[in-house]
């Protein structure tokens, strides 16, 4: 099997696409849904602003698969936030473009999250095509800005992430490549939202999984840190620091990038925020998604750590 990357930033055979980089942004939060519920439904219209006509299928934790949208869809999740009395454990909602229900879609809107107490975490990720940015960095961090400004978060990050046929029938082939991708590129997440906020979800305190070009931190973790102008003069001129209602966005260069180990490409500025935020990262976390039952907690372990010096 031939791979065509990072040329065209997708991994495909004769088969075609079957995995595909894209842009990634994900948050993190502990608190209940509904009490973030403004910051949430802000945060999901302006998403839709961005990917809304190309959204095609949709999910939900009680389907067995996606569906075609129909026309209350775009509704759901304002519905579930309005809901006073019938709320329940658990929430997921997937949206995303492309022609069949089960493909490495570059425009989704994934949010997952548990309401059990002691069990209380979820993420919301926004999947955007690289090209829509690729040539104004300065556009995308507006746009994380505009998104994240009203939502009451814990961590998270945006760059580049991965899109793939999660649940169709190259699966299989796109998972086998994870360790591939962590070994050589640590600009690209690997992403796991189920065990992610597991491991959050029982930290002993407010935690990130990772950096990435764009790091986003919390009030809690702010003030953890020392804040904000002593993180700016820990990190210096090479990264900008943005205040949030609810935390700060801490940007690591110009732009995101890949990194490529065989090349020599160690993402620098990554490592200065992965240096100063080590204390704050989440360490037991399960094995990720590519690496389960595989006997890879180390490489996982290794793979989180990436920045840390």
């Amino acid at each position: 099997m031939s791979i065509s990357f990072p040329e065209n930033l997708s991994f495909a055979d004769e088969e075609g696409v079957y995995m595909r980089c894209c842009l990634d942004l994900t948050l993190y939060w502990t608190a209940s849904l509904f009490d973030i519920a403004s910051g949430l439904k802000h945060f999901y219209r302006r998403s839709l602003d961005l990917i809304g006509p190309q959204v095609a299928f949709y999910e939900t934790e009680a389907m067995a698969g996606a569906r075609r949208i129909k026309s209350n869809t775009l509704d759901m999740l304002e519905q579930w936030l309005s809901e006073k009395k019938s709320r329940r454990h658990i929430y997921m909602l997937t949206l995303h473009g492309g022609d069949t229900p089960n493909n490495p879609s570059d425009c989704a809107l994934i949010l997952n999250h548990n309401e059990q107490e002691g069990e209380r975490a979820g993420a919301v990720r926004l999947l955007l095509p690289v090209e829509r940015f690729k040539d104004d960095w300065d556009g995308l961090v507006s746009v994380a800005r505009v998104l994240t400004q009203p939502l009451e978060f814990m961590s998270g990050h945006c760059g580049f992430g991965l899109s793939w046929d999660e649940k169709g029938d190259r699966a299989v082939d796109a998972v086998a490549l994870f360790p591939f991708i962590a070994r050589r590129f640590p600009g690209i997440d690997i992403p796991d939202l189920d065990v992610t906020l597991y491991a959050i979800a029982h930290a002993a305190r407010p935690a990130i999984k990772t950096v990435n070009w764009l790091t986003f931190l919390g009030t809690p973790l702010v003030e953890y840190l020392g804040g904000t102008e002593r993180l700016v003069a820990r990190l210096g001129p090479v990264c900008k620091v943005q205040r949030l209602d609810f935390g700060i966005m801490i940007q690591a260069g110009m732009g995101p990038d890949i990194g490529d180990r065989n090349r020599g490409d160690i993402l620098e500025t990554y490592h200065r925020v992965g240096r100063l935020l080590t204390g704050t990262r989440v360490t037991a976390h399960p094995e990720l998604v590519g690496c389960s039952g595989s006997g890879n907690e180390e490489l996982t372990a290794e793979w989180l750590a990436r920045f840390d010096d």
